[in-house]
């Protein structure tokens, strides 16, 4: 009974990493998404601008 329980917890344990691992990695593509959409809002504010 006692693996079984440890088993377990070392089940969650790496549940708990690769779900921050997920965390880490959606952040880092959703700051590039948003700068990318940054950058391309300010090109067609400034084509609007200057034709």
């Amino acid at each position: 009974m006692h693996g079984f329980v440890s088993y377990r917890r070392s089940g969650r344990v790496r549940s708990l990493r690769s779900d921050r691992a997920v965390y880490v990695l959606g952040r880092y593509v959703a700051t590039e998404l948003g700068l990318c959409m940054i950058r391309f809002a300010i090109l067609e504010l400034v084509r609007g601008w200057f034709g």
